[in-house]
């Protein structure tokens, strides 16, 4: 299960930042369209996915990917 939960998280990453090269490292400062507008954009994506809410204060603290799979686990 928490391997499928990493490829859906790149997946939408993928989408979301229209980058090709994400993985779960890819961060705010290595990720080139990750800006505020898209920050909130993937954490929408991800709630819809798993169907979960995801904090304001838990938001604050997603700077890299690998952050959102602890809160979908």
């Amino acid at each position: 299960m928490k391997k499928n939960n990493e490829k859906i998280i790149i997946d939408i990453a993928k989408k979301v930042f229209e980058e090709k090269k994400i993985n779960l490292g890819s961060s705010v400062n290595t990720t080139k369209n990750w800006d505020s507008v898209n920050h909130l954009k993937l954490i929408s994506e991800i709630e819809k996915k798993f169907k979960i809410k995801i904090s304001f204060e838990q938001s604050l603290a997603i700077f890299k990917l690998k952050d959102i799979l602890k809160i979908v686990k």
